[in-house]
This record gives C-alpha cells, sequence and structure tokens, in this order.
C-alpha cells in the first residue's frame, strides 16, 4: 500500500488517492482483494490513462491487468490487477469532477495534495430492485444457460455443464433475494457439483427445481411476464436428456401473468 501511495505522490497528475473495500471497513481477511482509487487532475486525465500500464509497474510487479473504460456503464474506469505475490485487486480512475461516482462507504485518505477528500463523505449505494423488463430476460435467458448445461452433460463435458449450473444457479438466487425466500440456501445446495455424470446431472435438475420454485413467484412480484410456454419445453427437453426418474415440480405459485 505505501508503494502504491508513494506512486501517487510522485505523479503531478494525480492529486488524491484513497483505500476502499473490506481493507477500509475494517472487515478484510486473507481472501480480500485490494480496492484502491485514484484521482488525477481532470485536464490530464487522458494522458495519465494511456500512461496507466507504466503507472501500474511503477508500484509493484504486475503479473495480469486489464482495464474497463466507463466501468458498468457508472461513468469511471477501472483497472483489474494480479501482482506478482498473488494479491489481486481493482484500481479505480477518476478526476475531480467524477471521483464521487467510483465508491459508497467507508474510505481511508491516503494521498491528498489539495484536500480534494477533506470532509468527502461517500455514502454507501443501495441498490433497487430489478426492474420488470431484466426480470423477464434473466427468466428467459435462463433456458438458454440450461441448454447449453444438458448439451455439455451429454458429451461428457463436466467442467462446461459445471459453469453452466453456476450461471443458472446465480440467476436462480436472484429470484430468491427478490421474493426473500427462507429457503434458498437449502434449495441450492443440490446444485453445487463434483465433477461426474450423475454428480452434474443432479445439480442441473437442482437448479432448474429452484427456477420453477422461485421464477414465477419473482415475475409476480414485479409484473413481469412469466413464459409458462418455454418453461414447460425446457423442462421437458432437461428430463429428457437426464433420463430423470422423477419429474420436476410445475410451479408451486404460477404467476398470473404469463407469455
Amino acid at each position: 500500500m505505501e508503494q502504491f501511495s508513494e506512486a501517487c505522490r510522485s505523479d503531478p497528475r494525480i492529486v488524491a488517492a484513497f483505500l476502499g473495500g473490506s481493507h477500509a471497513a475494517g472487515t478484510a481477511d486473507e481472501q480480500s482483494d485490494i480496492d484502491v482509487y485514484l484521482v488525477a487532475r481532470h485536464r490530464d486525465y487522458e494522458s495519465f490513462f494511456a500512461d496507466r500500464e507504466r503507472f501500474l509497474r511503477s508500484w509493484g510487479g504486475i503479473a495480469w491487468w486489464r482495464d474497463r473504460r466507463n466501468f458498468e456503464g457508472l461513468g469511471f474506469d477501472m483497472v483489474l490487477f494480479i501482482m506478482e505475490d498473488g494479491v489481486d485487486g481493482e484500481l479505480a480512475l477518476s478526476h475531480e469532477q467524477n471521483f464521487r461516482q467510483t465508491h459508497g462507504g467507508p474510505h481511508v485518505v491516503l494521498v491528498d495534495k489539495i484536500g480534494l477528500l477533506r470532509g468527502v463523505d461517500f455514502p454507501k449505494v443501495e441498490f433497487g430492485p430489478p426492474d420488470k423488463g431484466e426480470v423477464e430476460k434473466s427468466l428467459l435467458d435462463f433456458w438458454i444457460e440450461a441448454r447449453s448445461a444438458i448439451k455439455a452433460w451429454s458429451r461428457g463435458k463436466w467442467w462446461e455443464a459445471a459453469e453452466w449450473v453456476a450461471a443458472m444457479r446465480k440467476r436462480c438466487r436472484g429470484y430468491a433475494r427478490l421474493i426473500q425466500a427462507d429457503d434458498r440456501e437449502e434449495r441450492l445446495a443440490a446444485s453445487f457439483t463434483s465433477l461426474g455424470r450423475d454428480e452434474v446431472a443432479g445439480a442441473i435438475k437442482a437448479a432448474v427445481a429452484a427456477y420453477l420454485r422461485w421464477g414465477p413467484l419473482a415475475a409476480e412480484k414485479i409484473g413481469a411476464a412469466y413464459p409458462t410456454v418455454l418453461a414447460q419445453l425446457g423442462v421437458q427437453r432437461v428430463e429428457g436428456a437426464l433420463a430423470a426418474k422423477e419429474n420436476f415440480p410445475g410451479p408451486e405459485h404460477p404467476s398470473p401473468r404469463s407469455s
């Protein structure tokens, strides 16, 4: 951290830098990455961005890095990095006009050449529920992922199938959070799998069962259309491909709106 701070102090284009994330909040553990932020002068920002790799390497041995301009549409740039000593982290790049968009929550000032960070508070970002369009798209995309999982499974590609199951599980977790389901850990437990024919097949079935439990409820809660016909076809495809001994349950609380 001191090497990063010194690199920021030595670069005249940089006016401030701070630490965020779990390290700033005091909740870091041995698996925590480093979240650091720097603020360049607005007039020097593009020059600094073009010189970002040299800056990265000036404060440590970098094994890998990649940047994201306009990170997740939030209006600032991000650099992801892994250092040669195994430490990984994220470096948010900003200037005086947009640095408040980069962070939410506790922070620790590392460098402040012009008093930019004096008295600054970064309110914790609160994410609202997804909109109807996002939920409808997710409910459809689940079945694309289920199809991909089945294809990989049927070809003996257990790793690939397990990766698709992970994507399906992530969507189901989102539905469960949306409806505040209290059984999500229990229902999703079987979707974590070792790499074997029967184990991966069971994980696919567990993910589909979770979708059928929570998908209709999530659609109903947010006023989205639940893809009833697609879900029926998807279940038939999965059951047929896996030669399931037991049929999947139908939606326990079907949405009154369907497409």
